[in-house]
């Protein structure tokens, strides 16, 4: 069998080194850190990478086979064939859905080495302002507002493992994780905020991710938790509540 070069199948590899700089994400500061925004996000990133190096080399090698069963045809050997056995269909159905589904994660790729860059100081990075106070904190996350449901499931998806599924006979889809409601979820995509891995089926289970909004409004809700949790006894509950105080009744 003829050898592949990496060249020809590490399409993911290449990307990450063109964007960073380097192929080995894991050697990034702060990669180490799954908990910050950048160790999560290059986690996905390496995930990703190996998807795509692993779908171009199958397509690779089974365009091989195909040229291979193609050959006596070109040549004119077949003509001792009867019928055709289908393999040849089969061959060429199979790499046209990896070639649909390399462009889905190419895309999903794409997206993940943008965020990367923004938050190691790339090229698409943009100075960034002192952190701010926690009350601006939460006011400007990515200039839009979450209910505290919504700001649960984006730290949620922030941690990782958050699925969305869809049932094979009743096509009703759900969120493969405790107390994530399927409305919340959805909200949090409509924001910007959250995205699918489409480069899996919804019956097998989608991925749910952080776009770069969202990387930057899982900053600010950090942000203000390290703000609030800095602040002398008592302070801290006292600056997260928005609620007035209602004076006591008076006797009378």
């Amino acid at each position: 069998m003829q050898h592949t070069p990496p060249s020809l199948t590490r399409i993911g590899t290449r990307m990450a080194q063109e964007a960073l700089g380097t192929d080995r994400l894991r050697t990034l500061a702060g990669a180490s850190d799954p908990a910050t925004p950048l160790g999560a996000v290059l986690r996905q990133t390496t995930d990703a990478v190996i998807r795509l190096d692993h779908v171009q080399d199958k397509i690779v090698r089974k365009a091989r086979i195909l040229h291979g069963d193609l050959q006596p045809i070109i040549s004119g050997q077949d003509t001792h064939m009867a019928l055709s056995t289908g393999v040849i269909a089969t061959d060429a159905l199979a790499i046209d859905l990896l070639i649909a589904r390399r462009g889905d994660l190419h895309q999903h790729l794409t997206d993940l080495l943008a965020t990367c860059r923004s938050l190691t100081g790339g090229p698409d990075h943009e100075t960034t302002a002192p952190e701010p106070t926690a009350g601006h904190a939460r006011a400007s996350a990515a200039d839009v507002s979450l209910n505290p449901a919504q700001e649960a499931a984006l730290l949620a998806v922030a941690g990782g493992g958050v699925r969305m599924n869809e049932g094979l006979v009743s096509h009703q889809r759900r969120i493969a994780a405790v107390g994530i409601k399927l409305a919340t979820v959805h909200a949090l995509i409509d924001k910007k905020l959250v995205e699918r891995d489409t480069s899996t089926r919804l019956t097998e289970g989608q991925a749910l991710l952080l776009t770069a909004a969202g990387h930057r409004h899982h900053q600010c809700l950090l942000a203000a938790d390290r703000t609030l949790a800095g602040r002398p006894p008592g302070a801290a509950a006292a600056a997260a509540s928005a609620e007035p105080v209602a004076p006591p009744r008076s006797r009378r």
